[in-house]
């Protein structure tokens, strides 16, 4: 199947893949929106803003801590729009700062595998596609 290049005015967004190792493997980070589900951590760039602070800012948005190591990894090209994908860690909590309540991200949490059953935001986000340039499974 070819995929459609977006439009030139398409919307960018980010995808935040916070990882870490544990005793079961590698761990990445999920939020979970009140009415969407699980998803990754990011979201559309604001005016004027480019990807790297998008996803900095989402993601202390979404989860309050900061970023730790963060790394662009790959732009992809999808039929909605551009994602800018980027990696890190769970930094340390911003003090005085709990999710923003506009975002209606009630939670995050690590997992090993997609939680499927629990209701995934965006079950065809490219998860395949961004693994294989992490060298991670999503499961």
């Amino acid at each position: 199947m070819m995929i459609e290049p977006p439009a030139p005015h398409a919307k960018e967004y980010t995808v935040i893949v916070a990882v870490r190792s544990s005793a079961a493997g590698n761990e990445f980070l999920m939020v979970r929106h009140i009415k969407r589900g699980w998803e990754l951590p990011g979201g559309k760039l604001e005016a004027n803003e480019g990807p790297v602070h998008c996803a900095l800012r989402e993601f202390r948005e979404e989860t309050g801590h900061l970023l730790s190591s963060p790394h662009y990894v790959v732009k992809l090209r999808k039929p909605n729009g551009i994602c800018h994908v980027f990696t890190g860690g769970l930094g340390a909590a911003v003090e005085g700062t709990k999710p923003d309540p506009k975002e209606a991200v009630v939670e995050y949490r690590w997992f090993s595998r997609l939680p499927r059953a629990e209701g995934l935001a965006f079950p065809d986000d490219p998860y395949d596609e961004i693994g294989a340039k992490l060298g991670i499974t999503f499961g």
